[in-house]
């Protein structure tokens, strides 16, 4: 269901998306263009800053070249018109300026009353955001302006009649309202996914939806007409707008980027570009202009930089990309990272030129284009995350079914093991008791001298070992299923070392301790510890010198830090030599001149697991011809 609902609220925004490039292409294709080309336009930078009206009269200006930034931080642009054709006739002419970034314009016209004399007027930047008129130019002399901007941007105008001029402005005013109107439209639609369920995502395109319509609206010259806000303002709130766009866009990159390659080595490191474009961001409230200058490299080399990381990290991950949803946002990413997105230096090179003066029906395309890349974007990378999103928890619920089936089929194999060992245990260990019944009562019959005797014995040791190993393997089987959890509780010393020596009762092992009395209580599980020392017991008086002491050891060590009561087993090495240290507590290793001895190998992993069970640990350790195992657990 909630994959039918969001697949109906995407298929809305696409079908609202096209109607709205169907619109807006019908109601500006509706409108026929004059051709219109009646003044030449030739620019003089004043790096100086002082040159006076008769001056640069006097200055040499070249051609403006529209896709040219020209320097307005740091010099005074001064502007030539001159009339390709007088002899037309008079006309009330009018200049339009995009973008409009000009704080101060002073227009100079020849007086058509006074020979030889100039009118001057001055223009503020709410004035310079529509179009400003010239007047009929009486004498068909040149008209100079000198310009003023707080940023570096590339200009563009055109000079024509009134009705031109204002058919341009209207596709400005409408093209500015259908972008914000369907990227504000992309905010209420992401706000409301947001308080659905929030993600990061959407964090990002809601940035975007906001930093995409104040950038259009304060260099498009409709900051008094839509907040009310004087248009000076536009040097503050452009480069923000600007930079935040770039640094949303790319947030948004990155989300979907790390949700593709969630493991991936390379992609990770790209969140310091993202970085680098907030701080620039931050920079731009104290300094916009030095802000701008600083993100355009940043943005630039960025984008090819990111675009090879991606490039690498899809190649070493390309086993990984099995699903559609994943190649689809994989060719997204590579796509939207070369998206060459408005800059201050090019925000109106699409449309220059068609903007300019021959054939206005060519702005429609070119600005629709450009606001469908925005848009497009908004729309795909919502859709690809859903779907990558939607697919991969399809994946996830299938391999949990697949899990589950594998865990019930272990289950299943584990109880039926369980049985086995059960079974098993009890029908060796009738005959066994059996057999060892019958050998004594064979023995009790011998007598001191005779030559069987020796025999006997060794049969009945071998019966030991075996019943020794069976109950060795079904501890292990019980420990691994959990049917022996660890119980910590308050155990005195007294108890401890009663309940090992009962276990081992071997007259070769002999005591030493230190340190402590009977009366100390330690922490601990009686069982799990009874288990550790004895298997460390049993495995010293197998593997030492016949008839040697075996060192049990226990002593308290007190430091700074913490108290410890250690146990430590030492014995001398046998015939068959030191285990390597390396090995020794893995399961199932023996030395190899310890195979001829009966043995699992099971005691010292056994010893070694339980001890880490209860937060310790087994050191083994060799000094001259003694090995010792080494346990300490907090007294």
């Amino acid at each position: 269901m909630n994959s039918l609902r969001m697949n109906q609220g995407w298929g809305w925004c696409l079908r609202t998306a096209a109607l709205w490039f169907v619109t807006s292409w019908a109601c500006w294709a509706a409108d026929i263009a004059i051709p219109s080309n009646h003044f030449s336009k030739t620019v003089f930078v004043d790096e100086s800053q002082q040159l006076d009206f008769l001056s640069a009269q006097q200055a040499v200006f070249q051609p403006l070249d529209d896709t040219e930034r020209l320097s307005f931080t740091s010099s005074v642009v001064w502007l030539k018109l001159e009339e390709i054709q007088p002899g037309e006739g008079l006309h009330d002419w009018y200049v339009k300026f995009l973008p409009s970034m000009l704080s101060e314009a002073t227009v100079y016209t020849s007086s058509a009353t006074i020979p030889g004399e100039w009118d001057v007027k001055s223009y503020t930047a709410n004035e310079l955001a529509l179009p400003i008129e010239l007047g009929p130019n009486a004498n068909h002399q040149a008209i100079y302006m000198r310009l003023r901007a707080p940023l570096d941007f590339r200009m563009n105008l055109m000079v024509d009649v009134k009705a031109k001029i204002d058919l341009v402005q209207r596709r400005i005013d409408m093209f500015v309202i259908m972008v914000t109107t369907m990227t504000l439209l992309a905010f209420v639609l992401t706000l409301i996914r947001l308080f659905i369920k929030f993600n990061w995502l959407g964090i990002g395109i809601t940035a975007l939806s906001i930093t995409i319509p104040l950038g259009w609206i304060s260099t498009m010259g409709m900051l008094p007409f839509m907040t009310g806000m004087d248009q000076q303002w536009f040097y503050w709130i452009f480069p923000l707008a600007m930079i935040g766009g770039v640094t949303s866009l790319f947030f948004t990159w990155m989300v979907l980027a790390t949700q593709l390659f969630k493991d991936g080595r390379w992609v990770k490191y790209l969140w310091i570009f993202c970085g680098l474009l907030a701080m620039t961001w931050a920079g731009a409230l104290v300094d916009s202009v030095t802000a701008l200058r600083v993100f355009e490299p940043i943005y630039l080399y960025g984008q090819w930089i990111c675009f090879a990381v991606l490039v690498i990290e899809a190649w070493q991950s390309r086993r990984q990309l099995k699903l559609r949803s994943e190649v689809i946002m994989l060719v997204l990413l590579l796509l939207v990272i070369l998206i060459p997105f408005p800059r201050a230096t090019n925000l109106f090179k699409p449309f220059i030129t068609p903007l300019g003066l021959t054939d206005i029906p060519m702005v429609t395309l070119f600005m629709l284009v450009r606001t469908s890349v925005p848009l497009g974007v908004l729309l795909l990378t919502a859709w690809s995350y859903d779907l990558l999103v939607s697919q991969r928890v399809r994946v996830i619920n299938t391999q949990l079914v697949q899990t589950q089936d594998a865990l019930d089929k272990e289950t299943s194999r584990l109880h039926q093991q369980k049985q086995f060992i059960a079974m098993l245990t009890h029908e060796l260990k009738n005959p066994l008791m059996a057999s060892a019944m019958a050998l004594s009562s064979i023995r009790q019959r011998m007598g001191a001298d005779d030559p069987s005797l020796q025999r006997v014995d060794a049969i009945h040791h071998s019966l030991d070992e075996i019943d020794g190993i069976i109950e060795r393997c079904s501890e292990i089987d019980k420990y691994e299923q959990g049917y022996i959890p660890v119980a910590i509780e308050p155990v005195t010393l007294g108890v401890l070392m009663s309940v090992v020596k009962n276990a081992q009762t071997s007259e070769r092992i002999y005591t030493i301790v230190r340190g402590c009395d009977d009366h100390l209580q330690v922490h601990t599980d009686l069982y799990y510890l009874k288990a550790i020392l004895g298997n460390l017991l049993s495995n010293a008086l197998k593997y030492s010198l016949a008839d040697s002491l075996i060192e049990f050891k226990v002593e308290m060590i007190k430091t700074d830090v913490r108290s410890e009561l250690v146990f430590t087993v030492s014995n001398e090495v046998g015939v068959n030599g030191v285990p390597d240290a390396q090995q020794v507590f893995q399961r199932y290793y023996r030395a190899e001149m310890a195979k001829q001895q009966s043995g699992a190998g099971l005691g010292l992993w056994l010893a070694q697991s339980m001890a880490r069970a209860l937060g310790s640990q087994i050191h083994f350790q060799t000094q001259s011809n003694t090995v010792s195992f080494q346990m300490a657990i907090k007294a």
